[in-house]
């Protein structure tokens, strides 16, 4: 896989329900934009990335659960580097 873009993932995995940060709602995240800080607690991040299928992120990158995505974010800017669509169900 590529870094830089958007992919939809060949799997799909059960996740416990998703709760938004105040004020926000569904966007599908793309490569270039910057996820808002509010996405940036330890509860929206995903520590089992392997088993999701996901790659390592880079040194300096976190993945995210936004909603059914996942998104590779740089975690100082919060610029998207990569989303996974339909990660979760």
């Amino acid at each position: 896989m590529r870094y830089a873009g958007s992919s939809v993932s060949a799997k799909k995995f059960r996740a416990g329900p998703y709760l938004y940060p105040r004020g926000w709602f569904y966007h599908r995240w793309s490569f270039g934009e910057r996820l808002p800080d509010a996405f940036f607690v330890s509860r929206y991040w995903i520590a089992e990335y392997g088993q999701l299928g996901l790659i390592e992120p880079p040194k300096g990158y976190v993945w995210v659960r936004v909603d059914t995505d996942a998104v590779l974010v740089n975690m100082d800017s919060g610029e998207v580097l990569h989303s996974v669509y339909d990660v979760f169900f």
